[in-house]
């Protein structure tokens, strides 16, 4: 009898413990789900907020861009406008006052200055610069020009046979003016481009 009540005694300690592992594997059981849970959310909660954080950077990021393009759209436009020629052969004249004489009775005078200028799709970048004349010298000077693509003239020549003044000062004083001038940008034209211009002084 002492046998059977201690088994008993023992089986039913051996079912309490087991009630008691179950009920508290599954207690854990349920705390793991609801942490995982939490996690979850959370980890969500972050790469939604993560996201939003990185969307409002790139419309701000698309704003400055497009306020970018205007400014360079704006800028183009204006350069457009300064660097279209007017004329595919443009004449600039350019006159410069005559200064008079000290002396009434003086028979030579100070001549005016006018220039003219011919170069295929190029036109003067600015000032035509005019030689100085000679008292009592009067007639016409051409001068042939190089440039180079960025208007810079690097050459010039007096045409022969294009005037009858022989007074070197004046010749020398053209091709000095002739050096001076600048003409537009032509990028796309060749090396180099060859004008005149011919100074007339009468």
């Amino acid at each position: 009898m002492e046998n059977k009540g201690f088994l008993t005694i023992v089986v039913l300690a051996f079912v309490g413990l087991t009630i008691w592992n179950t009920f508290k594997i599954d207690s854990i059981v349920k705390h793991i789900a609801c942490f995982e849970t939490n996690l979850s959310d959370t980890v969500v909660f972050s790469r939604s907020e993560e996201i939003a954080a990185l969307s409002a950077q790139i419309e701000q990021l698309s704003a400055q861009i497009d306020k970018m393009q205007n400014t360079i759209n704006l800028q183009q436009s204006k350069i457009e406008k300064l660097s279209a020629p007017s004329k595919s052969s443009s004449v600039s004249s350019v006159s410069s006052q005559s200064t008079s004489s000290s002396s009434a009775t003086s028979a030579s005078y100070m001549p005016k200055v006018t220039a003219k200028v011919r170069v295929e799709n190029r036109y003067v970048n600015g000032t035509t610069y005019l030689p100085k004349p000679v008292r009592g010298i009067t007639g016409t000077v051409v001068v042939q020009v190089k440039m180079n693509p960025l208007g810079d003239v690097g050459s010039v020549q007096i045409v022969n046979g294009s005037t009858n003044i022989t007074d070197e000062d004046l010749l020398y004083s053209c091709k000095e003016a002739a050096l001076k001038t600048r003409f537009s940008l032509n990028l796309d034209g060749p090396d180099t481009t060859i004008g005149k211009i011919t100074y007339t002084f009468n």
